[in-house]
């Protein structure tokens, strides 16, 4: 029973490396999800020294490792993103601000 939770932990642990990959994140919460019910199943189980054996032949803790890193590379990456699409719309105010009173000076009348 724990070979068979270890193993759905650790498919699920791939389908998530993959939503990351392919920047899918609301099917990585359901897959998180998944994976956190299968944490719980295998909490509950008995046999902890199985349940440590099997991590170890699975590799289990490299495939954790692999995820966290692929998730901090995509958090950097959109951080970059939404500073680069701050300054641009900072950069396009300030002209649309400064076209607006260079039209105010055209206009008047003298």
């Amino acid at each position: 029973m724990i070979k068979d939770l270890i193993e759905e932990y650790k498919e699920l642990t791939h389908t998530a490396i993959d939503a990351v990959d392919n920047l899918e994140f609301e099917k990585l919460n359901d897959i998180l999800d998944k994976r956190q019910i299968c944490i719980k199943k295998i909490e509950a189980a008995e046999n902890k020294e199985e349940y440590i054996t099997m991590l170890k032949s699975l590799n289990i803790e490299e495939l954790e490792d692999l995820l966290n890193e692929k998730v901090k590379e995509k958090q950097d990456f959109i951080k970059k993103e939404i500073k680069a699409i701050a300054k641009f719309r900072q950069a396009g105010s300030a002209y649309n601000k400064k076209n607006i009173t260079s039209s105010i000076f055209l206009n008047k009348k003298f």
